[in-house]
């Protein structure tokens, strides 16, 4: 519902785990850690409702994605830091949903937080700052509703793109830039 793919679903005698990812290559949203907050809030109110305990613990960052493994046993996968981090602020929760600052920063166009104070957690040198997402912001418009300043040449040469294919030639658009650059507003104008 939020756009993440469940990676693994791992059950032990600490329990049952789920890990789920956002921002995978070419499954990106730019608030993927909005759509991560949302869907952590999401499973805590389904586990309460059934009286269930868990703890959730979100974390922003780069990581390695790749199949691992053996030639006897290979999966995909993300590993690194951010991973990692996850982990440890679902450990340290207790019972509500965590965030690191990273994560906070990434999505406080989108929803208010709580700041929970540093805790100290296993591979990590020093304490890290964790916070509570609040219920979501109101948002009156997005970006996406008002027109779009500058691109006009982007969206000129795209068009003529389209067009060739129209006319039954083929055509190929490769659309890359750093995080924040537009791609998905350039997207949203191109559909509109």
């Amino acid at each position: 519902r939020f756009g993440g793919i469940a990676d693994k679903v791992v059950g032990d005698e600490k329990g049952t785990y789920l890990v789920a990812i956002w921002g995978l290559p070419s499954l990106t949203h730019e608030d993927d850690a909005s759509r991560a907050l949302q869907a952590a809030q999401g499973m805590r109110a389904a586990l309460q409702a059934r009286a269930a305990k868990g703890s959730v613990g979100v974390a922003t960052g780069r990581g390695f994605c790749g199949l691992i493994g053996t030639s006897a046993r290979t999966h995909y996968t993300v590993v690194g830091g951010a991973a990692n981090l996850a982990a440890r602020l679902m450990q340290a929760s207790t019972g509500e949903v965590l965030c690191d600052s990273a994560t906070r920063q990434a999505a406080r166009k989108d929803m208010e937080f709580r700041e929970r104070g540093a805790i100290s957690v296993k591979g990590f040198a020093e304490p890290v700052a964790s916070f509570s997402p609040l219920s979501p912001r109101r948002r009156r418009t997005t970006r996406h509703d008002v027109p779009i300043i500058g691109r006009r040449k982007e969206i000129s040469q795209i068009n003529r793109l389209i067009d060739e294919l129209l006319r039954g030639r083929g055509a190929t658009i490769l659309l890359e830039g750093e995080p924040g650059m537009g791609k998905s507003r350039l997207l949203s104008e191109l559909k509109r």
